[in-house]
């Protein structure tokens, strides 16, 4: 509860203060598909550094315009944000796997970004769900607004125990995701974010 409220009184501040271009919400340009052998340059850069390639998708958020855009309500810019997530996270799996995650789910933009969360936090780690791990805990708290905290438990549950991507495709295939905006959608992201420190 205490979060929701230092999360308005931001949001208020935000609000307040000049609107920054829309086109400034990801700090970096987003990968974007022009040939195959381009996108798995990008990918092998991503690969190589400290942070996992689906973490370093969600660190170029800004997170400052995020809550600007959750605070105004700005459903334009929300769905040029995850819209620009899905595709990187699309593009990525793409080169692994020669099928894309919107083939996968059917065009369903909400399931390729929760396949990225749940890659992202694979790889950071923390894998045991106790109250001694509050980033497992808030991560599952966040996702479970699409898809419900005992299909969150579970798919990470799997994730424990070792499962590829193709069963984590294969487990949200099954899911059925909850009715969510695209403002809700970017609440999610931010809380994910704001819990396993990527901003």
């Amino acid at each position: 509860m205490k979060k929701i409220i230092i999360v308005l009184i931001c949001l208020s501040f935000l609000n307040s203060c000049k609107k920054n271009e829309e086109n400034s919400f990801i700090k970096t340009k987003p990968i974007v598909s022009e040939t195959k052998s381009n996108i798995k340059e990008q990918t092998t850069s991503l690969q190589n550094s400290s942070n996992g390639p689906y973490t370093q998708i969600f660190n170029q958020i800004n997170p400052g315009i995020l809550l600007q855009v959750i605070n105004s309500n700005n459903t334009s810019v929300a769905n040029q944000i995850i819209n620009s997530l899905a595709n990187e996270i699309d593009n990525l799996y793409f080169q692994s796997h020669e099928t894309t995650l919107y083939q996968e789910f059917s065009g369903d933009r909400d399931k390729v970004l929760l396949f990225g969360l749940f890659m992202a936090k694979k790889e950071q780690g923390g894998y045991i769900i106790s109250n001694a791990t509050p980033g497992v805990n808030c991560f599952l708290t966040a996702v479970s607004t699409l898809i419900g905290i005992t299909e969150a438990k579970n798919i990470w549950a799997s994730i424990q125990a070792g499962a590829s991507a193709e069963t984590v495709v294969a487990a949200l295939k099954l899911i059925a995701k909850r009715v969510a905006g695209v403002i809700t959608v970017c609440i999610m992201v931010y809380e994910v974010g704001d819990c396993l420190d990527w901003w």
